[in-house]
């Protein structure tokens, strides 16, 4: 029924392709060639060192406030000049914020910790709570001086809409928002697909790419 009804993702299934990955390539022609990116959720920094080789003249501000995965993101993209790696949790209000981290463990669960409790999902391993710094994007960006942000991506599991809403002037600034959607409840509280489209329709922005399955899934965003 799926492949009925999203011919396209069951496509790239069919060649060997992540159903729902969206890809750097596929977000350029949407920017700039030197672009100011956010990037929260960085992991371990695999996709923050991507960016840079796809953007060279790049700056890229990465949010992982995970200590192991931090360290491990610090190492990945040394000598990356564009690279400015923060240990800080992007949120919707600032402070000291319980992190539910979950260790990679034999499954690999790398980039599924949240500010967000996880819901009960069988298989879904188990987190321990990590206090960490939260931002907002608007307090982050008055405290280091940047006014321009063309782009975003956002990996936070459930997250992302709190950090949008809190992102302040600099919103007006974005070109092009990546940022993971679900359409169940994967994070207590967290926004689903329907509220998050919504609201991004409300600020301006027009869907230019929908990959999100019939659980979860990538969207890319352009400003119209």
């Amino acid at each position: 029924m799926f492949a009925l009804r999203r011919p396209d993702m069951a496509w790239r299934r069919v060649c060997g392709r992540d159903m729902i990955e969206i890809s750097p390539d596929e977000i350029a022609p949407h920017l700039p060639p030197d672009p100011v990116i956010l990037e929260a959720g960085a992991c371990d920094g695999t996709d923050t060192a991507r960016f840079a080789r796809r953007w060279p003249g790049a700056v890229i501000h990465s949010f992982e406030p995970v200590p192991p995965l931090y360290a491990e993101a610090a190492a990945r993209t040394a000598g990356l000049p564009g690279v400015r790696l923060y240990p800080l949790a992007l949120s919707g209000a600032a402070g000291i914020a319980v992190m539910h981290a979950v260790d990679p463990g034999p499954s690999g669960n790398r980039g599924t910790s949240s500010l967000l409790m996880a819901a009960p999902l069988p298989g879904r391993p188990s987190a321990r709570d990590v206090e960490v710094r939260a931002v907002t994007i608007a307090g982050w960006a008055q405290e280091q001086g940047v006014s321009r942000i063309d782009f975003m991506w956002l990996d936070m599991e459930g997250m992302e809409l709190a950090a949008l809403k809190a992102a302040g002037p600099v919103l007006a600034t974005v070109k092009v928002v990546c940022m993971e959607v679900s359409r169940e409840e994967r994070h207590a509280g967290a926004p689903l697909y329907g509220e998050v489209t919504a609201w991004m329709r409300h600020r301006g922005f027009r869907v230019a790419i929908d990959r999100v399955t019939l659980w979860f899934g990538n969207m890319l965003f352009v400003r119209d």
